[in-house]
């Protein structure tokens, strides 16, 4: 017993760093409690936990300086951040739902689509065969019910967006049942030299995907939904923390813009985004151009876009559609756009507006759903959401 507790008091301070980290590690503790209770008995389990709890928030509380006054106040101040805070909006298949109205079904097909086909098949394997042999090693239990918890949680009404951003802690889990499924075929399925050098060559191909979408990686997907090309056609997000707003692309308007050229970036998500962005650049700061906030986009002559469409402002979208804007520069993976650098010279919006509408039809660039509703941070849902860029698709309510 006591040597149990005192593995559980490491632990704990191994999880005060996790709680440092990210909020979501305080989910690990009911987690852990079930299965201490389940493995040990409820006065051993008791005692472990009184252990691992004392460590963890102790170790955690003493790393915050910001916890010492007001502790109890300013933790509460804390766990409040994973609700009350701004609504982030989420495309999915095409359209636009506020983080809490996304279909259950969102970090269910984000968990099957960001893990390459045959890592995936190894984990089932390996998922099987811990369950098969969970009286003799119960660890494999424990990540499964782990990764289904957080998949659970997820799929109710807890805001969640940004993919698999949100969940990313149950993918360590996925993994050591991704090697315990590829062990045993390594074992017990492949006999001989050349069915494990196939079997090898096989599991390095599954880096394929990532090395074709590097260095923007979080725009990853399998081939499940057809890769980065198919998750565009199915209206997935293709791109959420705009790093493919990157150094190429920001040098390239350094190269292109006179000296103090006005120029935005779009969408910006808190003020001053289009600043800050220009403080890592240094050819931006030596040309003294600063990159103004997506407000004015509408109106700069220059616009630097992450495709992060649903958070597209409607004066963005308008004046596209007007035309007079040259593409100058893009940042694309598997044909797919991500991020791009636009050119509208002076004048050009002004002789655009003064021509007929049964003049020429500009060239609005693929995005991901297709030119459309405007939908984004300005519009105010209705029910379950709103139906997002859709081609000749008018703003309504989807019924999620």
């Amino acid at each position: 017993a006591r040597r149990a507790i005192r593995a559980m008091g490491a632990g704990g301070a191994g999880w005060s760093l996790a709680l440092l980290t990210k909020i979501h590690a305080w989910f690990l503790l009911p987690i852990l409690g079930i299965w201490s209770l389940l493995r040990l008995g409820p006065r051993r389990a008791a005692g472990a936990m009184i252990a691992w709890t004392a460590a963890g928030v102790v170790l955690f509380w003493a790393g915050w300086p910001w916890l010492w006054y007001d502790s109890w106040g300013r933790l509460l101040t804390y766990w409040g951040t994973g609700v009350a805070r701004v609504t982030i909006y989420v495309q999915y298949f095409g359209r636009v739902f506020a983080d809490r109205d996304v279909p259950w079904h969102y970090p269910w097909l984000y968990f099957a689509a960001t893990v390459p086909v045959g890592l995936q098949v190894c984990g089932a394997i390996g998922a099987a065969r811990g369950w098969r042999a969970r009286r003799r090693d119960p660890l494999p239990l424990l990540l499964i019910g782990s990764i289904a918890f957080f998949l659970l949680l997820f799929s109710t009404r807890v805001p969640i967006y940004d993919g698999e951003r949100l969940f990313l802690h149950v993918f360590p889990a996925w993994a050591l049942l991704i090697g315990l499924g590829f062990g045993w075929l390594w074992r017990h399925a492949a006999h001989g030299r050349r069915a494990r050098a196939i079997l090898a060559v096989l599991l390095a191909a599954q880096g394929a995907g990532v090395l074709m979408t590097y260095p923007f990686g979080l725009s990853y997907y399998s081939a499940l939904v057809g890769g980065l090309r198919g998750a565009e056609r199915l209206g997935l997000e293709i791109t959420y923390w705009s790093d493919a707003v990157d150094g190429v692309l920001l040098d390239r308007l350094a190269r292109a813009a006179g000296p103090g050229a006005s120029a935005a970036l779009l969408p910006t998500l808190y003020p001053g985004q289009g600043a800050l962005t220009t403080g890592f650049n240094r050819c931006l700061a030596r040309r003294g151009i600063v990159l103004e906030d997506e407000a004015s986009a509408a109106r700069t002559e220059w616009v630097v876009a992450s495709h992060r469409t649903a958070y597209w402002p409607a004066g963005w979208r308008e004046r596209l559609r007007k035309g007079g804007g040259r593409l100058v520069a893009d940042r694309t993976r598997q044909g797919v756009r991500l991020s791009s650098l636009w050119h509208f010279p002076r004048g050009a919006d002004a002789a655009e507006g003064r021509r007929s509408p049964e003049g020429r039809r500009p060239r609005v660039p693929r995005i991901a759903g297709g030119p459309g509703a405007p939908a984004g941070p300005s519009s105010r849902p209705t029910g379950r959401g709103l139906v997002g860029p859709r081609p000749g698709a008018e703003a309504e309510v989807a019924d999620g």
